[in-house]
């Protein structure tokens, strides 16, 4: 997370105050070992596809916690909300959250992945649901 936490703050840089960056880590999530930057492209897709055009300052919230056998980790944001883009030839045109959810899948199975939820005006939510027990290479 500490990694995280200076990449928002060079994001800030680049983009002044137009958003402030949340971590809660429950204490039994702090030491779960998790694949490198894993949650970096789902924060730079908050800011770059989320920020209001109308100078309101944008929520994002990071956030950690163990349930049961696996470590879930959102990526929250008060944003614009969920809006599909596409390219020229009609296919989705990032590929942050696509290779962020291939990694997990390749590391830990296909059981385990990302999930997105939001809707226009309403922010969108992230979340990374991965094993407790693997350990990261």
């Amino acid at each position: 997370m500490q990694d995280l936490a200076c990449y928002g703050s060079i994001q800030k840089l680049r983009y002044g105050d137009g958003f402030d960056l949340i971590f809660h880590v429950d204490d039994s999530a702090n030491a779960v070992p998790v694949p490198r930057f894993i949650l970096q492209p789902l924060v730079e897709n908050a800011i770059i596809h989320g920020m209001p055009d109308n100078g309101r300052i944008m929520t994002i919230t990071v956030s950690a916690r163990c349930e049961g056998p696996c470590l879930h980790l959102t990526v929250a944001d008060d944003g614009t909300g969920l809006r599909e883009e596409k390219d020229a030839g009609g296919k989705s045109s990032g590929i942050g959250l696509s290779n962020v959810a291939e990694r997990i899948r390749l590391h830990y199975g296909s059981s385990y992945g990302v999930s997105l939820s939001g809707a226009p005006d309403k922010g969108t939510v992230c979340e990374i649901i991965i094993p407790l027990q693997k350990e990261v290479e």
